[in-house]
């Protein structure tokens, strides 16, 4: 080998020539668009990776050359090839292995595998849950509310997807939930226009199905499982690197997976501890009704004997009176008869007292039916008339203001009036609405509270908890 002292001044002009030929060539290669490199799939920019990093390899080899050359070095002499940070590979557990983890919904490694990411996504709880993409009628109770985020420290700019879970006291009700969900999306207005999909896998596969939709012109998939008496709703988000990658075969493949994860896991979920369970069928009773005629029949309300529980009554018995409204349907703080005079349909009031006597009413349950071609579409507008009612507060003309928070299901509030005006004191309302089995129907239910120990005296989560087993009964009828 020569002696390194030979490199000259001549030497050096050399190696800084070559080295400024390639930086020239490098300078004229337009880059990507970025957006069209987050489009790739996971395959392309592995190829991608792959040929950037032969691309540098060979350049380090020209230039270890020509400085080697240079410098006297043997050009038989093996180069050292060049190294590159590779993405980490997907886990290779198999999707039985990951089942063997209880969840009741998908596990972020199985939002990986099915969908091709090249990290693990994590699962977390929904902080503020305001509905589904379409604010279609959410049926039955809402159990789980998860968000799907690839960097929980950023997860509004890594957000990924969202899957829900909704209860129901049977599993019939559980099929029917699934259809109204499955009508909402039908129902979902423009831009996003949900289309039915097909599982390419072999047809329709019981208690699955899912569409495809677009927005902002991005792709996303929604989806519905049912098992038992619980139903799940999947959503991959269009304009996300989940949305981008998804294909037919990986919703597909990933609403199966919530679907067994249902049958898995879902039956052994129990009642919350010290609340009553519903009770698995509503029933029928003959109660007084006040509204417009013709009257809408009783057994499209909950029987005023399933009102009782511990904690709402105090274990006393609960029955129907006759609770005369003077021809107003107004039954929430803050509704007027105004507010009332815009809304169609036929209504119909029960009002239901608690223990003995005359003057002990609990609550009131109302029902608005619109017998039209558009059914649904009005019971979706009443829900969300009676939203923006409510969260909007009031202030009446005695000056007392009411404000409102809402519960952890959607269409549960709880509404707060401050009494200044001849008394002072609190009153709250306990406000939920639903949807029916009945089509058209719509059901509001409230109870209420006093500060100083009146009526429902238990806490904000329990009062919660009772408006969803009423709500529970309603939307059996």
């Amino acid at each position: 080998m020569p002696d390194i002292e030979t490199w000259t001044p001549e030497d050096d002009a050399l190696v800084r020539q070559a080295l400024g030929s390639l930086r020239a060539d490098s300078d004229t290669v337009e880059l990507a668009d970025p957006f069209l490199i987050r489009s790739r799939g996971d395959g392309r920019r592995r190829r991608t990776l792959l040929g950037w990093t032969a691309g540098a390899a060979a350049a380090a080899i020209v230039a270890a050359t020509v400085g080697y050359a240079a410098m006297g070095r043997d050009g038989a002499t093996p180069v050292p090839p060049a190294t590159s940070t590779a993405t980490a590979p997907a886990p290779t557990t198999g999707s039985e292995g990951l089942l063997a983890t209880p969840s009741v919904l998908p596990l972020g490694a199985e939002w990986q595998q099915r969908l091709g990411l090249r990290t693990t996504p994590v699962v977390q709880a929904q902080p503020a849950y305001e509905g589904n993409l379409c604010q279609t009628l959410e049926p039955g109770t809402r159990a789980e509310a998860q968000r799907v985020v690839a960097d929980p420290a950023r997860p509004d700019e890594t957000f990924l997807g969202v899957q829900t879970r909704y209860t129901f006291a049977t599993e019939q009700m559980a099929v029917a939930g699934a259809e109204t969900l499955a009508k909402g999306i039908a129902s979902c207005a423009a831009p996003v226009s949900p289309t039915p999909r097909v599982d390419p896998r072999g047809g329709a596969r019981e208690g699955e199905r899912f569409w495809s939709y677009t927005k902002d012109g991005e792709t996303g998939w929604l989806g519905l499982a049912q098992s038992g008496r619980s139903v799940a709703w999947l959503e991959v988000g269009a304009g996300t690197d989940a949305g981008r990658a998804t294909t037919e075969v990986d919703m597909a493949g990933l609403v199966s997976i919530a679907r067994e994860r249902l049958r898995r896991y879902a039956t052994t979920a129990g009642p919350k501890p010290g609340i009553t369970a519903p009770p698995p069928k509503a029933l029928d009773e003959d109660m007084p009704v006040v509204g417009v005629e013709p009257l809408i029949p009783s057994t499209l309300f909950v029987a005023a004997s399933q009102w009782a529980s511990p904690v709402l009554t105090g274990g006393q018995r609960s029955y129907a009176g006759p609770g005369a409204q003077e021809g107003s349907a107004s039954i929430v703080q803050c509704e007027t008869e105004e507010f009332q005079a815009g809304v169609g349909g036929r209504y119909g009031i029960v009002s239901v007292r608690a223990g003995s006597g005359d003057a002990n009413y609990i609550g009131k349950q109302r029902v608005r039916l619109f017998e039209d071609v558009q059914a649904y579409e009005l019971v979706q507008a009443d829900i969300e008339r009676l939203d923006q009612l409510v969260m909007k507060g009031c202030t009446d003309p005695a000056g007392n203001t009411t404000t409102a928070r809402r519960g952890p299901v959607k269409g549960t509030y709880l509404l707060t009036t401050k009494v200044t005006a001849e008394a002072t004191g609190t009153q709250y309302q306990w406000v939920g609405v639903t949807g029916q089995q009945t089509e058209g129907a719509v059901s509001t239910i409230v109870f209420h509270g006093t500060g100083d120990g009146q009526g429902f005296t238990g806490t904000a989560e329990e009062g919660f908890t009772e408006l969803q087993r009423l709500m529970d009964l309603a939307a059996q009828k």
